[in-house]
């Protein structure tokens, strides 16, 4: 709701690393080790009238997953 999303996209160890941040509201701690889990919402994510399914990170995950690689998430909450 107005924030700002920041893409960065840099080489580590041969590695490609894609790091996205944002100034949203975060994701409560209790949710976080969730959000890759298909159909996972937060409260937050309910409340929203421009709520989703709760499929794009476990597909993000899966596809980062099939090309050898990681991802994870951290938030302040």
């Amino acid at each position: 709701d107005g924030g700002n999303v920041h893409v960065d996209v840099t080489a580590e160890a041969g590695e490609v690393v894609v790091a996205v941040r944002d100034n949203g509201t975060g994701i409560a701690p209790e949710v976080l080790p969730h959000i890759f889990d298909l159909f996972t919402q937060g409260p937050r994510s309910l409340a929203r009238s421009e709520g989703g399914l709760g499929v794009g990170l476990n597909v993000v995950r899966n596809l980062v997953s099939m090309h050898g690689g990681t991802v994870r998430a951290e938030s302040d909450g």
